[in-house]
């Protein structure tokens, strides 16, 4: 391996490391996003809030961490997506901002709270499904052409596709789930019972919207042969290893939903969120974009001109090494500060 490739390979790793480590922690406070309207005590929504209020906003820069990551290593990709998903970028903004806003308004408008919960969810259910569909359209294929850019005859909509519709619905349906493990974990009494109630049923319909994405993918609506001479050196080991893991995992959440360990639900549902990063890792390195319109104009990190040359790649992937670290420190800081259950009684940061 050339130090160009290696260095080509190390960002693919970093990208998926991102937004997997955005996916894990922002996904519980999606799901529990999604939870909120639906339950009924007032106290137990400010309970499900106090238990996240020091994190979601740092939860979320591992998200902005994973997008810059893609821009400053392959600013093709970047330039591409943007161009031709265009309205769904702008749409995941929209509820991006959103979501801070329903956040602190929730405190302040205590008359407007239920409007504020509804746009809370709705935003906290939107935001995964995009950036599922985004995931899913990289894998099914998007009208990249010769030259590297989305084809202007095509419409935003091939991002629409069954495989990338079914990948935004695992998203939503596995950040409830996570949502729902996290709750268990941090909450007592009452709210926590309720969420084990609802862990069986949300971990069936995750397990379903799983076992969709990987059928639909192996199926063909996922790349799994790739291009001489590379292919997809990691598909042969890293689809069945996620697989695997996926199952252990559901199953695990299955023999624990009725139990009395709270934090097991939590350890499985991580599991799973590990187990979609890995089989979509596996399906598309070294891809970044598959092309819809011609095999050979599919974006992978070994194509020329796809990536940064080789000095931007080194200096920036110490830099961005470093930062990723400093950050995960905090993160780390951060929960053992706020360590321990959450309730009611307890004042919002």
């Amino acid at each position: 391996m050339t130090p160009l490739a290696f260095w080509q390979s190390y960002w693919f790793i970093i990208i998926g490391a991102a937004l997997f480590i955005f996916t894990w922690l922002d996904g519980f406070d999606l799901g529990i996003g999604m939870r909120l309207p639906f339950t009924k005590s007032p106290e137990h929504r400010l309970t499900q809030l106090n238990t996240i209020w020091p994190f979601w906003d740092g939860n979320e820069l591992y998200g902005i961490i994973g997008g810059g990551a893609i821009f400053a290593s392959f600013p093709v990709v970047f330039a591409g997506l943007l161009s031709g998903l265009y309205p769904w970028v702008v749409l995941l903004m929209v509820f991006v901002m959103l979501r801070p806003v329903s956040f602190e308004a929730w405190v302040h408008d205590q008359k407007g709270r239920r409007f504020w919960e509804v746009l809370f969810m709705l935003s906290s259910f939107f935001i995964p499904f995009i950036i599922g569909v985004a995931v899913g359209a990289t894998m099914s294929g998007l009208p990249y052409n010769a030259s590297m850019e989305w084809d202007p005859a095509h419409s935003f909509f091939e991002a629409l596709s069954p495989l990338s519709i079914l990948m935004g619905a695992a998203f939503v349906a596995v950040s409830l789930l996570h949502g729902t493990t996290y709750l268990i974990r941090k909450t007592t009494g009452e709210l926590a019972a309720e969420a084990r109630k609802s862990l069986l049923p949300q971990t069936i319909v995750a397990g379903i919207f799983v076992v969709a994405v990987v059928l639909v993918a192996l199926l063909g609506g996922a790349d799994l042969q790739g291009s001489a001479p590379v292919g997809k050196p990691f598909a042969p080991i890293g689809v069945p290893l996620a697989v695997v893991i996926a199952v252990v995992a559901l199953v695990g959440l299955v023999l624990t939903h009725a139990g009395d360990k709270d934090s097991r639900p939590f350890v499985f549902s991580s599991l799973l969120v590990g187990a979609v990063w890995l089989f979509i890792g596996a399906v598309q390195f070294p891809t970044m974009v598959r092309s819809s319109i011609s095999p050979d104009f599919s974006l992978t990190v070994f194509k020329a001109g796809v990536s940064n040359p080789l000095y931007s790649l080194q200096f920036l992937g110490v830099l961005g090494f470093i930062a990723l670290a400093v950050v995960m420190v905090y993160t780390i800081f951060v929960y053992r500060i706020f360590k321990g259950k959450v309730d009611a009684s307890q004042d919002h940061y």
